[in-house]
């Protein structure tokens, strides 16, 4: 009769595998994690500063929307359909290489209410 029976090497593998799962489990129920993440992050920032920094081959432009430009128009924000889309005409005229956008967008028409805002011609 054979049998079969779990080996002192098969013991350390499993344990060891619940060991790992129970720590990630422990880390990501905690703000451990993400202190170290960052720990990480920070730490491959500076390498790459510090080794591997390359000039900036063409200048950056950091277009922002202050509370000075929120006061130079009358409608709210999420009626600006035309302004923004003169931005971005006008952006397509400098061929920026990158443009990042960091602007909540409204989630509805407003049509309703300016009637044919979001055909808007530019």
């Amino acid at each position: 009769m054979y049998r079969t029976t779990q080996s002192a090497k098969g013991r350390w593998t499993t344990s060891g595998l619940v060991l790992v799962l129970a720590f990630a489990i422990a880390l990501a129920t905690t703000r451990v994690e993400e202190a170290i993440d960052l720990a990480i992050l920070d730490t491959q920032q500076r390498v790459l500063f510090t080794y591997f920094r390359k000039p900036v081959q063409t200048p950056v432009v950091v277009a922002g929307i202050d509370e000075s430009t929120l006061e130079a128009y009358a409608e709210p924000l999420a009626l600006w359909h035309a302004h923004l889309g003169n931005f971005f005409k006008a952006m397509a005229l400098a061929k920026p290489e990158v443009v990042g956008v960091d602007l909540v967008l409204p989630d509805r028409s407003y049509d309703a209410l300016v009637p044919g805002l979001d055909r808007v011609a530019f």
